[in-house]
């Protein structure tokens, strides 16, 4: 089987390649849990405060939109969206995770992949790779920010499935 990343038509080429390598990183990890997790794997925490498989997504939403909608926009989040009102709570350069809500894991997805491609579609239509957006006195590319987005992605899909592997070894029978 051949893999590819597709040009996406309309869209610069630079944010293409970023795009499917963001799609194609979340696919990788996803695929990774191979069985669904339970509501417990879902919400269990290693350590007092720590982040969990839930946390994480919630987390990861949240990230997505805080850079496209209020950095990249100006748009004011709102907090009736769970994976915002989750990532509000979070403090996670501290290392203090809520615990995520209990849900089972398709509500979990249905929420990542609904936000995903809202995202997704987003970036394909503001397309402007070298717009420079100036926040805290830093100034950031929006090329810049989809690719530290493609990263987080990737280092936050990792732990999600480090955690379920943990969870799963931890928890056999």
């Amino acid at each position: 089987m051949r893999r590819d990343l597709e040009t996406l038509e309309n869209v610069h080429p630079t944010l293409s390649v970023l795009i499917e390598t963001w799609r194609d990183g979340a696919r990788e990890w996803l695929d990774n849990i191979e069985t669904t997790p339970s509501i417990e794997a879902i919400t269990w925490q290693p350590f007092e405060n720590g982040p969990s498989m839930g946390g994480l997504l919630l987390h990861m939403i949240g990230c997505d939109l805080y850079w496209l909608e209020s950095v990249v926009h100006g748009r004011e989040l709102s907090l009736d969206n769970p994976a915002v009102a989750y990532d509000s709570t979070a403090m996670q350069d501290v290392a203090f995770w809520p615990a995520a809500p209990k849900n089972e894991w398709e509500w979990y997805l249905t929420l990542f992949k609904s936000s995903r491609e809202a995202v997704l579609a987003d970036v394909m239509a503001f397309n402007q790779p070298e717009f420079l957006v100036q926040r805290n006195g830093r100034e950031y590319t929006f090329q810049w920010i989809i690719a530290h987005l493609v990263e987080h992605d990737s280092y936050h899909g990792g732990q999600i499935v480090m955690l379920h592997e943990m969870w799963k070894k931890l928890h056999a029978n």
